[in-house]
């Protein structure tokens, strides 16, 4: 049986939270700098340390990484990418602590309601990271639409 990681969000938490959605909020990520990230991802390239200054650690090994980004010329959208990078191999973050971490960051919609939401296996080593991208309003129907 797997012990699930546990999840603790206090005071000092909230602090940490608090100032990466403020640093993210005045310095999103723009259309351009996303799609230079996402032509290096598609390359093989790896960007482990493409956002460390907007990562944080949380209690019990979750390392939590949070940026707003133009995802289109005229959308703004919250990403948010979980990892437990100590966790056992083939494993990851607990799911559930997913869910309250996301919404502690001010995410709108569950997962389900997301259209973006995926496990990535790393590449260096086996375990995953969880990641989910949502508009700033929670309109999920705004990532449909072109521009």
């Amino acid at each position: 049986m797997n012990k699930m990681r546990p999840l603790l969000i206090d005071a000092d938490a909230l602090d940490l939270i608090a100032a990466l959605i403020a640093k993210a909020s005045a310095e999103p990520t723009t259309y351009d700098e996303v799609k230079a990230l996402a032509a290096k991802r598609a390359e093989g390239q790896l960007l482990d340390d493409a956002n460390n200054e907007f990562t944080i650690g949380l209690r019990f090994g979750y390392r939590v990484t949070y940026t707003h980004e133009f995802q289109r010329a005229d959308l703004v959208c919250r990403h948010i990418s979980v990892s437990a990078p100590d966790a056992k191999p083939g494993t990851g973050p607990n799911p559930e602590a997913f869910k309250a971490i996301m919404r502690e960051f001010g995410f709108k919609n569950t997962l389900d309601h997301l259209l973006t939401y995926r496990l990535v296996w790393t590449t260096q080593a086996d375990f995953f990271i969880i990641e989910a991208l949502e508009p700033l309003d929670g309109n999920c129907d705004a990532l449909r639409r072109q521009p």
